[in-house]
């Protein structure tokens, strides 16, 4: 009986098929690298078979159609009626079968895999008769040899239990002979394929190495993450680059996945789709960074270094983490700013092509966006292709398309060099440039630290949020004519600026441990709360979180507690979304809790200058939220640019929320001399808040002088407080003393308290006519220690148990 011999081709570096060496040594010479061969059968169908070393280690990520590698040929029954093909489809353990194609067109399966031949295809079946099967084999550790393929084999033993296919997705096409069916030709197959199955590691459970914990995915950042570790089969790295985890930057992958994963929403089609996606094979005969660059065109962004770990950026809404102005600038350092861009650089259409379920998942063109206004302002059309070989969706094609066009309306860049402020600064973040241009977003595309680290160099890119739209939403319309677009959408999908440390709150005499949490004051008038959760680190997320929330519009400063005393914390950061947007949580904080000190007869910490000074730390006015001494000429800047803005009606003004400043200022040089006032009042469903500060500010070389009040009242659900401060600061080369009152009363929890702190270094009481200190004192080990003190009389509560007279010196006590 007629056969055909077997061909093996060089699969997954020895590890793929578990056959004997004798079996593989003509595939593996060196005399058939990279050697098509060209077989035929009993009924003259022919087939090219690629063997040697040449052949590629591959894969498929995603969703997308596998080349396919013909390993096996085998002809048997009746007048060889059968033919058995063994296709090897990529290196690992793969998802599964999605599409089995014919002649390029999707065909429909009957049955289970689980049957000898697997499922039958409906459009081979006559009279309920299947001339066609496939079975699907996804590379699942444990893999062991087909069945049907050791029964079949002709002559028995060329297809034995040894022949595993270890670590390889593969088909097997079964075809029965019918010349209705099948004439002198066999059609051409081909498959679409769920592909490798990756680490998440967002997913419960999941640890790498672990190809149980794996999951099938189609997240971009998630497979950028699994290709720079390298995909491993059997401990063999296959694919990939193979660095460590410390070379991916978890927290910037975290991320990124999590707005890879967000929903969007496309009005015209009424379909709503995720943001980013990924699909294609991926082959160890392509350039590694070519596969890197077009993870990166998936999400429509980029990738950078921090601290040597890789960081993925995709596109997204950004939200400002920090403001620039001209007195941040270094002097004499130049300026390379261009607002416009180049003209020849615009772009009217941009087409491309992507895969197409509808032809057979080979590459079609999707529908190309265009800008006629801009045509006719160029004076005709400027096409560029952006295809996407990776990308099954036309919709979110079209998206990236969308994106691209609408970049260029942003071109403006700019490379300045500033003082240490903008050291916090790295790639990708978005801070707010306020300069000759106006108030306007940018994206710091390179941080470059200049000598002595006086200062750093950054590279900036204009920004707008107008580019991709916001999680859960569709693309904002952009203007009927070229030019900027609508203003920023302020669309914030996470808290930024996070800091949380330890912090003591007195109270009846007790101290008790708290935590304090500020961040970047939010605007987005969709945000209601901030949360931020915490737990001991030595307990669960689960069983022990404590949750706490803040007015996002009223409040970027919140007390945390009471906790427990020394005691290591964790906790994350989250916005709450009135439209039910998709937020991010910050990276996880921590901090060690301070000591619990509970009152005796002289409460421990009560008293003293120490204690008072921390009641009145928070204290502060406009000048000095930063450094005294060296922020005052930027600072001064800063509040004549918000003054500037308000009068211009470019400040956060509505009718709920009103904002005013007023700066009166004398300046020479680094000396400065200001009046300032700031006015504020804010009202939302849940909360009344107003504030007013009166501030005056003298700096002279390194001597300087500030002293403010200030009024803030705010009644909300679940706080209401009243708060005046009145302090004085003055320094010299750096030393600083101050001086102050505050008066503080609250409601929490239906429980009232009040309390006057007092920050100095003598008390001193005065009639009109005489001075005199009070009484000194000094703070010894938490306790007020008076040094001398003069009084006529002290009684005890009784009137009777206790008696000093300072008239005529006697002390009287009567109780036991």
């Amino acid at each position: 009986m007629a056969f055909v011999a077997p061909l093996l081709g060089n699969i997954a570096l020895n590890l793929a098929i578990g056959v004997g060496a004798s079996l593989l040594a003509s595939a593996l010479s060196p005399q058939q690298k990279n050697t098509p061969q060209t077989l035929s059968t009993s009924k003259g169908f022919s087939f090219e078979m690629q063997v040697g070393e040449g052949a590629p280690v591959s894969a498929v990520v995603g969703l997308g159609r596998a080349r396919g590698q013909l390993v096996y040929v085998n002809e048997y029954g009746t007048d060889n009626e059968y033919l058995q093909l063994v296709i090897k489809v990529g290196h690992g353990w793969h998802e599964g079968l999605e599409t089995l194609l014919i002649d390029e067109k999707p065909m429909a399966l009957v049955g289970t895999n689980a049957d000898p031949r697997g499922r039958s295809v409906a459009q081979f079946t006559r009279g309920g008769v299947p001339y066609m099967w496939v079975k699907a084999y996804n590379g699942a550790p444990g893999q062991a040899a087909d069945p049907e393929l050791i029964a079949r084999a002709n002559p028995a033993g060329r297809w034995t239990a040894a022949h595993k296919m270890t670590g390889c997705a593969y088909l097997i096409i079964t075809s029965r002979y019918d010349p209705d069916f099948y004439g002198s030709t066999l059609p051409l197959s081909g498959s679409v394929w769920r592909g490798l199955r990756l680490l998440d590691w967002r997913q419960p459970g999941a640890v790498w190495g672990d190809q149980s914990t794996y999951v099938w995915t189609r997240n971009p950042a998630v497979i950028r993450y699994n290709y720079r570790r390298g995909i491993f089969v059997n401990g063999v790295k296959v694919l990939g680059q193979g660095f460590s985890a410390f070379a991916n930057d978890l927290a910037g992958y975290t991320a990124a996945a999590n707005l890879c994963d967000e929903d969007i929403y496309e009005p015209v089609t009424n379909t709503t789709f995720k943001r980013y996606e990924f699909g294609r094979e991926i082959g160890d005969d392509e350039e590694k960074l070519s596969v890197l660059t077009e993870l990166d065109a998936a999400y429509c962004g980029s990738s950078f270094k921090r601290g040597g770990a890789d960081v993925p950026l995709p596109a997204q809404q950004l939200v400002s983490v920090m403001t620039l102005t001209n007195g941040d600038r270094l002097r004499g350092h130049p300026v390379r700013a261009d607002r416009k861009g180049t003209v020849s650089s615009k772009k009217t259409m941009w087409h491309g092509q992507f895969v197409s379920a509808d032809v057979a998942w080979g590459l079609a063109p999707f529908t190309p966006r265009i800008n006629t206004e801009l045509e006719s302002v160029l004076g005709g059309r400027r096409a560029i292709a952006l295809d996407q070989p990776f990308e099954y969706l036309q919709t979110r094609a079209q998206a990236r398309a969308e994106i691209a066009l609408r970049r260029q309306f942003y071109a403006g860049t700019r490379v300045e060099t500033f003082t240490p402020k903008a050291f916090a600064l790295e790639p990708g973040d978005c801070i707010t440039r306020v300069c000759e241009w106006g108030s306007v977003l940018m994206v710091v595309e390179k941080v470059e630290p200049i000598e002595h680290r006086l200062g750093v160099t950054v590279t900036l890119s204009e920004w707008s949020n107008t580019i991709v739209p916001a999680s859960g939403d569709s693309f904002v319309t952009l203007p009927t004519e070229p030019g900027a677009g609508p203003a920023n959408p302020d669309r914030t999908i996470a808290v930024s600026g996070l800091s949380v440390v330890p912090f003591q709150r007195a109270g009846g005499g007790a101290v008790h441990p708290f935590a304090r949490a500020t961040w970047t004051q939010i605007t987005d008038p969709n945000v209601d709360q901030v949360m931020i959760r915490l737990w001991p680190a030595a307990g669960s997320e689960a069983n022990d979180k404590q949750d706490f929330f803040a007015s996002a519009r009223l409040s970027s400063t919140l007390l945390l507690g009471p906790l427990q005393a020394e005691t290591d914390y964790t906790g994350y950061a989250i916005p709450i979304r009135s439209d039910g947007r998709v937020t991010v949580k910050t990276n996880l904080f921590t901090f060690i809790s301070g000591s619990e000190t509970v009152p005796a007869e002289v409460p421990d910490g009560s008293v003293g200058l120490e204690k008072l000074n921390d009641e009145l730390k928070n204290a502060h006015g406009l000048i000095t939220r930063e450094d005294l001494l060296g922020s005052v000429p930027d600072r001064l800047a800063q509040l004549e640019q918000d003054q500037f803005n308000l009068a211009n009606g470019l400040g956060d003004v509505s009718d709920t929320s009103k904002r005013d400043v007023r700066v009166l200022k004398a300046q020479s040089g680094s000396n400065a001399a200001a009046v300032i006032e700031e006015r504020k009042a804010r009202v939302e469903a849940d909360a009344a808040n107003a504030t007013l500060i009166q501030e005056t500010i003298a700096k002279l070389g390194t001597a300087v002088s500030d002293a403010f009040l200030r009024f803030d009242v705010l009644a909300s659900d679940n706080l209401t407080y009243a708060d005046i401060a009145v302090m004085g600061r003055i320094g010299e080369a750096g030393e600083i003393i101050e001086s102050g009152i505050r008066i503080h009363l609250e409601v929490v929890g239906g429980v009232l308290t009040s309390q006057i702190a007092l920050l100095a270094q003598k008390l001193v009481i005065t009639d009109g006519v005489h001075t005199a200190e009070a009484f000194r004192f000094d703070a010894v080990n938490g306790r007020l220690v008076l040094k001398e003190l003069a009084v006529e009389r002290v009684t005890s509560l009784d009137l009777t148990s206790l008696v000093i007279d300072g008239v005529n010196p006697e002390i009287t006590f009567t109780g036991a």
